[in-house]
């Protein structure tokens, strides 16, 4: 149930009630800020306060997701516990590299 919830984002719910008018399909996650948010996060991994800016991207099109209608505000804040999902596996797959790595006695990359 609970995978069945986030990776719908295809099928969605054919309902014209609950979609708001916005035709047949209404859409879960917004992946319109799951990928900003994952870049920002990113960004801000990187280069720390240097990225605040990227903030504001993230702010911008997260607003204009709901204002032109495209996507509730729970479905931003699922697209945003993806792009989080997202960065805390890339970063656990790093960690179990680099350990890995330290195991057999191979240099850091």
């Amino acid at each position: 149930m609970f995978v069945s919830f986030f990776f719908q984002a295809e099928d969605g719910i054919r309902d014209l009630v609950r979609s708001r008018g916005l035709g047949d399909v209404y859409k879960r996650q917004s992946l319109h800020c799951a990928y900003i948010a994952y870049i920002a996060l990113v960004s801000l991994g990187a280069w720390g306060s240097k990225a605040w800016w990227v903030l504001l991207w993230v702010g911008v099109v997260s607003f204009s997701t709901v204002y032109l209608g495209h996507h509730w505000v729970i479905d931003i804040l699922a697209g945003y516990f993806f792009a989080v999902d997202a960065c805390l596996l890339a970063w656990l797959g790093r960690r179990i590299l680099l350990k890995r790595q330290a195991l057999k006695g191979l240099p850091a990359a």
